[in-house]
């Protein structure tokens, strides 16, 4: 065995025990340090899409924290929130700020993945690609819940 499959089995032994704690009690998850959750959210994604995750996020980052690099569609950017709050609405705000970032670094497609109990209606409409848009760019939103079903699907196909 290599030692990178050993390196492979450990990070996946990780992310286990991360989720099983997660699944536990889902106030764990707005009580992750930011960058760690960054992180987690990588581990999961690469699991849950197949694909390589590169963590970029760091102070000034120009709202980009993880790029997912998919053979077939391409890299997409990722902007992770960590929310506090229980019952956080995630506000339109966020969803313009990041396809301005997505402008500025050139992605037409995106994923935003925070911790907040849902998007608001603005939110949602903001991350639709629309003909009339001058860049038309797909955006999609993860919410706490839809996050946790994410979890759960890879918990199974764990076991």
């Amino acid at each position: 065995m290599g030692v990178l499959h050993i390196a492979d089995l450990r990070e996946r032994h990780l992310l286990a025990n991360a989720i099983d704690q997660i699944l536990e009690s889902a106030d764990r998850l707005r009580a992750y340090d930011p960058t760690k959750f960054e992180k987690l959210v990588g581990d999961v994604m690469k699991e849950f899409l197949g694909c390589q995750v590169d963590h970029v996020g760091k102070s000034n980052d120009g709202g980009i924290d993880l790029i997912l690099m998919h053979s077939d569609r391409g890299p997409i950017p990722v902007q992770v929130k960590r929310r506090q709050a229980d019952g956080k609405v995630e506000s339109v705000a966020l969803v313009r700020e990041f396809r301005g970032a997505m402008v500025l670094a050139g992605f037409d497609e995106g994923l935003i993945v925070s911790t907040a109990d849902h998007y608001s209606r603005q939110a949602m409409a903001a991350s639709v690609a629309r003909p009339e848009h001058l860049l038309p760019q797909k955006i999609d939103l993860v919410d706490c819940r839809r996050f946790l079903d994410i979890l759960r699907v890879l918990k199974v196909s764990s076991t």
